[in-house]
């Protein structure tokens, strides 16, 4: 494993270039990924990336678009976590924040 470095969460936090890679719209990556990719091929070690936030933001396939961008031939390992318990873990994770008490969530707009 030493010649294998480790990009993901580490402590409480990511990487500023890791949040940007899943996050920022389509323009602003534009202008980041040769930064990205400065990091990522700087040595010649191969590469984890791990980051939730590749599965998080409801479109897949703008995420896979991202890697492809980004590394040039990906192995990807998917975890799939067991549907009912992700519902469950979510529902007490936002009870827990009062985020059930915005008002977005109380009041929605209707369409």
């Amino acid at each position: 494993m030493d010649n294998i470095h480790y990009f993901g969460k580490t402590d409480k936090y990511y990487l500023e270039w890791l949040l940007n890679w899943n996050y920022v719209d389509d323009f602003v990556l534009d202008g980041k990924i040769e930064h990205i990719k400065e990091i990522i091929y700087r040595n010649n070690q191969k590469k984890i990336i791990s980051a939730e936030a590749f599965t998080q933001t409801g479109d897949i396939y703008q995420q896979t678009e991202r890697i492809k961008r980004v590394v040039k031939q990906p192995k990807i390992i998917i975890v799939i976590r067991e549907p009912v318990e992700l519902v469950i873990s979510k529902y007490r994770y936002f009870k827990e924040k009062q985020a059930h008490k915005h008002e977005f969530i109380r009041n929605p707009e209707p369409y």
